[in-house]
């Protein structure tokens, strides 16, 4: 594993088990199974997330859902077609003969953040999502650091 790697892990929350499997019409689907209750996993609001196969990260993501994680992993389960990501996913794994991938998380809480209108003048304060600007960043530092992230759609 490499340091950045290790610091994204050491410094999250595991949020539990994403395991590959085929349902009743043979259909590739991700099984989530969270570690911490479903409720802690909402309650952590918006985050960055950390998908690990063995020791290898494999994509660095983020979720501003009202459930946070657990409407990203819904997502995730329904399977193989339903969007790039998840096909990226299933077509790494099955290289990889792989079935398990580990999901980690840290919380990025909105910010208040005051803003002026163009238009008149008028100032109020809003709640601002930073879970983006900081998987931005985070991909950036890994990518810049030569290493890749086999789930990515994006590089």
């Amino acid at each position: 594993m490499n340091k950045l790697a290790d610091q994204f892990k050491e410094k999250s929350t595991y949020l539990g088990k994403m395991s590959i499997y085929k349902d009743k019409n043979g259909t590739q689907r991700i099984k989530f199974e969270s570690e911490p209750s479903w409720s802690t996993i909402r309650d952590m609001g918006d985050l960055v997330y950390f998908m690990y196969v063995g020791e290898k990260l494999m994509k660095i993501g983020k979720t501003e859902a009202t459930n946070g994680f657990n409407d990203r992993a819904n997502q995730y389960s329904q399977g193989e077609h339903k969007d790039k990501t998840n096909r990226k996913i299933f077509s790494v794994m099955r290289k990889l003969r792989r079935k398990v991938i580990d999901v980690y998380g840290i919380s990025r809480p909105r910010q208040h953040t005051i803003i002026k209108c163009p238009i008149s003048g008028e100032t109020y304060i809003r709640q601002l999502s930073t879970a983006r600007i900081v998987e931005i960043d985070l991909t950036n530092q890994y990518l810049d650091d030569g290493h890749d992230l086999p789930f990515c759609t994006q590089n």
